[in-house]
């Protein structure tokens, strides 16, 4: 089934692929971090915890999917499962040892990745930085993500 697109929506469609490749090769050199796993680590630095079904829903995936993508992210140290009578099952974000940079290093190739593209960009002006603000908004995309108190550098 093919959708039509008004120019807009084609417009943020192509360039949000441009996103995910930018967000894959970030992440290419960490072999222990996929990127849905990455975005489920930016879901859980909202709130200290998340229920799995809330995860689940915001990720767009099967309960059971997101189930096993906390374990292994539980098992990578990154997140810590907690069951309790009166909620459930929870993934809990909790900070890594200190000498673990992975975050910082994925950030930073993302923020030089984006900075060459914007770079090459003629018609780049305050009003696309507005439009792409406003969608990021009307997406429930912090615009802040709070990096489980790991060190910012």
């Amino acid at each position: 089934m093919h959708v039509e697109l008004d120019p807009t929506s084609h417009a943020f469609l192509v360039a949000s692929r441009a996103l995910i490749g930018v967000a894959a090769r970030s992440l290419a050199d960490e072999d222990d971090i996929t990127p849905p796993q990455f975005r489920a680590l930016i879901l859980l630095s909202r709130s200290a915890q998340m229920h799995s079904t809330d995860l689940a829903d915001a990720l767009g995936l099967h309960q059971s999917t997101a189930t096993r993508l906390c374990d292994r992210l539980v098992r990578k140290n990154l997140v810590h499962r907690a069951v309790t009578a009166a909620i459930g099952d929870e993934c809990r974000s909790v900070s890594p040892p200190p000498v673990d940079d992975w975050w910082r290093r994925v950030t930073e190739r993302r923020q030089r990745a984006i900075a060459a593209i914007t770079a090459r960009m003629t018609s780049l002006n305050e009003s696309s930085v507005a439009a792409l603000a406003a969608f990021a908004a009307a997406a429930d995309e912090p615009a802040v993500v709070d990096l489980y108190g790991w060190p910012e550098t």
